[in-house]
């Protein structure tokens, strides 16, 4: 009989289930463990589901088991307008039609995740994926959330562009996959918005969500990238100049795309003056609570009020590792709001995000980012802060010192899956507690920040360099060819160092990102008010708390260090020649592969005490070291090296490259091009030091890309605007 019930659960308006005329409240569910497992049961393991899958061959065969909807409150009204949703976790919506919808691109490797591989014709898939034509057993809907973002709470947000189409269950797997839609038209959540997005933004995210998946960093998967011939007016850098712009739409594939901005809805009114829609509904947050449970099968504590905290504690661990891979690889994200925080350890939404080029561990790829908030170094402290959050957000079921507990935690989880990433990046051998190592990690990075290197390329050279080790030890090691191997090191990392002109241009784009409010003086005075008189201040500005002043004035004042920062670079570099610069770099990068030479070396026996007692005769002693090694230990450092070190990603200028032959010319080759070599990011091919002497910026081919940036590309600047 339960099992009937459960199969037969129909959500109701009323907030609790219906079956025949009886009513169960939400709050029993939570608190029935056979039925919560039952539950879980139907929902998670794919083979229980055998009436609900069907051979997905073809699209209009996708077997679609919409669970999100079957068991959380649904906005049914369907009012066009934008408007607050309270009681709900999403709303029923249509997607709005494009002119003449036409493929960009497609991922066969997403599209393989809902299990089926007869695409049919490419204008039949632009016709789905587009939202001009309804996927049988899919039913659109628009999920509601909050977010703080920049820092403030700004109430609800929601999917202003986004629309859930459904879930899907791989046939062959058994795997649960939620299949959005980005850019398909209006919402309750479009606000002031047309629920549109436009080719440069959709491409982008098309092609960095399948770049940071085959870099085998976790994030949400793009199927497909759909434009059309409706045109909407945006304003790219937000100063005046309104353009036309095509309508296009992304697929978008995960399990599922709750947030921690999902648990925000139900906050009460915050510093802002704004609340969540259904602030106070606690039924409802542990309705929500209990149901992400079930996307945590291996949370054994069903049963007891520990389910909760190990929830949370899986949470902070998924988002520890995860900033730490975005760091391993110099991927910037650019809005890290807790709206755009994944529950599931994902990256997600990827909008003026970016690979870094020169090494500058403030850098910022968001334009709108005047503050530096989102920063590359300011990434891992941003997410601990967006978890505690986070963990304030499902209170009460989850105790302040639980939440903080499991916050705690965050940074040596960062730290110690960090420091593994390095070892594997640099070829450090062994594990543990590793000050030398952890020193040497330190100094390249100042190294690299001071000469300004090529973040990608300098870690593809030191795997080049163990690369070249191991083929000396298979072939019989020479003292000079040793000797050579690090030679040749420096010079590509000297290689790979901005010119002062290239400098130049990065730090004039600093001074057009971080630009100002209010005037250093004003700032000064604020700030010394706000230190010495607090409620003077809050009256200057309303009333408002003083905490939220505190935060503003703050960035300007980290603004104002900046633009002082660069401005002093900008004249130091304007009076550097180019071959005083590459002469320094040399001597700087000199000093550092000599203590790498040393550590790679001195991880085998007698190395460090034979190199210090014959100071005079090194190239020998370096030659007897890789004598030394066996062949398994070198091809595990290399093997590690190589998996962990790309040679190709996503920098801004290939994926702007890309985006103006597809605007300018409908030409999507390019786009089709870089897609696949994201798909190999780790190929040998790709490193630019083996390929930049026979390749060209004006080739058709993959060589067009195989080069070290163009001068144009420290100016780009990407923005929120899509």
């Amino acid at each position: 009989a339960t099992s009937v019930l459960i199969l037969n659960f129909v959500y109701s308006t009323t907030g609790a289930y219906n079956h025949s005329k009886k009513t169960i409240p939400i709050r029993s569910i939570s608190f029935a463990p056979q039925l919560f497992q039952k539950l879980k049961n139907r929902y998670v393991v794919g083979n229980l589901m055998k009436s609900a899958i069907c051979d997905s061959s073809t699209l209009e065969s996708l077997s679609f088991d919409n669970r999100n909807l079957e068991l959380l409150p649904i906005d049914r009204s369907q009012i066009p307008n934008s408007r607050q949703v309270a009681g709900a976790i999403f709303s029923l919506v249509d997607p709005t039609p494009v002119e003449n919808p036409v493929l960009i691109a497609k991922s066969q490797s997403a599209l393989g995740l809902l299990g089926f591989k007869n695409y049919g014709h490419d204008s039949e898939l632009a016709k789905y994926m587009s939202g001009n034509v309804i996927i049988p057993g899919s039913r659109p809907a628009a999920h509601v959330y909050c977010g703080f973002q920049f820092g403030s709470f700004a109430g609800q947000l929601g999917d202003g562009a986004t629309m859930y189409l459904g879930e899907i269950i791989n046939s062959e797997t058994g795997m649960r996959w939620e299949l959005q839609l980005k850019g398909a038209g209006k919402t309750p959540f479009s606000r002031t918005a047309d629920g549109r997005k436009v080719l440069r933004s959709s491409v982008r995210e098309f092609l960095a969500s399948e770049a940071i998946h085959f870099l085998n960093i976790p994030t949400t998967r793009a199927a497909t990238c759909v434009t059309s011939d409706s045109t909407v007016e945006r304003d790219p850098l937000y100063n005046g100049s309104v353009i036309d712009e095509r309508c296009t739409i992304v697929s978008r594939i995960a399990p599922n795309f709750f947030r921690f901005g999902s648990f925000e809805v139900f906050l009460p009114t915050q510093s802002t003056g704004r609340a969540g829609p259904s602030a106070g509904n606690e039924a409802l947050k542990q309705q929500l609570l209990d149901h992400m449970l079930l996307y945590f099968p291996d949370i054994v504590d069903i049963n007891s009020t520990l389910r909760y905290k190990q929830f949370f504690k899986q949470v902070v661990e998924r988002t520890a590792r995860l900033v730490a891979l975005w760091q391993s690889v110099g991927f910037v994200h650019g809005v890290l709001n807790t709206d755009n925080m994944s529950i599931m350890g994902l990256t997600i939404d990827y909008g003026p995000f970016g690979f870094m080029e020169h090494f500058d561990p403030e850098f910022v790829p968001n334009g709108s980012d005047s503050s530096a908030r989102y920063s590359y170094k300011q990434q891992p402290a941003i997410c601990k802060w967006n978890l505690h959050k986070f963990g304030e957000a499902l209170s009460p079921f989850l105790t302040k010192e639980d939440a903080a507990s499991a916050v705690a935690a965050y940074d040596q989880i960062y730290d110690e899956y960090y420091g593994m990433l390095m070892r594997e990046k640099f070829g450090l051998a062994g594990g543990g507690e590793d000050k030398d190592g952890e020193e040497l990690v330190r100094n390249f990075f100042g190294v690299m920040e001071k000469t300004h290197c090529d973040f990608t390329d300098a870690f593809v050279a030191l795997t080049e360099c163990q690369e070249e080790l191991l083929l000396l030890r298979r072939a019989g090691t020479s003292a000079a060819a040793v000797e050579e191997v690090f030679v040749r090191l420096v010079a590509k990392l000297v290689s790979r160092c901005a010119s002062p002109s290239n400098v130049i241009a990065a730090l004039r784009r600093k001074m057009r990102i971080h630009r100002m409010s209010m005037q250093p003086r004003e700032v000064q005075q604020l700030w010394t008010m706000i230190e010495s008189n607090p409620e003077e201040a809050s009256l200057l500005f309303g009333g408002a708390p003083i905490e939220v002043i505190r935060e503003e004035i703050a960035g300007e004042k980290r603004k104002l260090d900046m633009l002082m920062a660069a401005s002093q670079g900008i004249e130091f570099y304007q009076e550097v020649a180019v071959e005083a610069k590459a002469e320094g770099d040399r001597s700087q990068w000199q000093q550092w592969v000599d203590r790498y030479r040393t550590r790679i070396m001195s991880q085998f026996t007698g190395i460090v005490e034979k190199r210090s007692s014959k100071s005079d005769n090194n190239a020998k002693d370096s030659g007897c070291a890789i004598e030394m090694m066996s062949n398994g230990q070198l091809e595990e450092i290399v093997r590690n090296m190589r998996a962990r070190n790309p040679t190709f990603v996503l920098r801004n200028w290939i994926a702007q490259d890309a985006i103006e032959h597809a605007e300018k010319a409908q030409d999507f080759s390019k786009v089709q091009m870089v897609l696949k070599m994201l798909e190999t990011p780790f190929d040998v091919r790709f490193g630019t030091f083996k390929s930049s002497s026979e390749s060209s910026k004006d080739g058709s081919g993959e060589e067009r890309y195989l080069v070290p940036p163009p001068d144009w590309a420290e100016s780009l600047i990407c923005t929120c605007s899509s």
